[in-house]
């Protein structure tokens, strides 16, 4: 297979990959959650592991250089730009899958799948070369929201409402006032129900001590 002919395969790939995403997209706002799904594991399955075919099919390793006096990485030439952005369309695209994937876990309550699907987005929004996209955030806002959401529901409260309350003050969106609000109200209930099951264990140890008088 030749060079140009590698090129267009691994584009048609990833395209494909892409659309097949899209097609979950809409499934999910279908409510077709299990549908989504699969095509979610279908994209993961077709766009895992594409850094090295993305080097072999654009021809030789980047070619980074040396930074400069000031620091700065010197101009990439047209090769290695072209790899780098092709690398971080894959990537942007695995990122925004395990993205929703963890909403769908988090919908069907299987929180400890829907936290390592943000674990794994957060850990490849890390690896990005760039991140001007908001999908390419250094530290990707949604991962850390559905991470969070999904520590809270695994019993770690404390850290989970620290991540949302850091989300809220870096951007404040609805998304997080609400989490915080019902977070508040979970607390609520939770010391309500300590109290009433407090005063029920006072009142039936006072009941018994004067029973214990006569």
């Amino acid at each position: 297979m030749t060079h140009v002919e590698r090129q267009k395969q691994l584009s048609e790939t990833i395209d494909k990959a892409i659309q097949v995403r899209l097609q979950g997209n809409d499934k999910l706002k279908a409510g077709d959650l299990q549908g989504a799904l699969q095509d979610y594991y279908s994209v993961l399955f077709s766009l895992r592991g594409l850094d090295g075919s993305i080097q072999e099919a654009m021809g030789a390793a980047p070619r980074l250089g040396c930074p400069s006096q000031s620091g700065t990485e010197p101009p990439l030439d047209d090769d290695v730009k072209a790899q780098r952005e092709l690398t971080d369309k894959v990537k942007q695209a695995i990122v925004s899958t395990h993205i929703n994937m963890a909403m769908i876990h988090s919908k069907k309550a299987n929180w400890k799948r829907s936290l390592d699907c943000a674990l794994e987005a957060r850990k490849l929004s890390l690896s990005c070369k760039r991140a001007d996209e908001y999908s390419l955030n250094r530290d990707n806002p949604k991962a850390k929201f559905r991470e969070a959401q999904a520590r809270i529901k695994l019993g770690e409260v404390t850290t989970g409402k620290k991540m949302i309350e850091d989300l809220h003050k870096a951007s404040p969106d609805p998304a997080f006032v609400k989490a915080l609000d019902e977070l508040k109200l979970e607390e609520k209930a939770r010391s309500e129900k300590n109290d009433q099951q407090f005063r029920g264990m006072f009142s039936k140890s006072k009941d018994k001590g004067k029973q214990a008088e006569k």
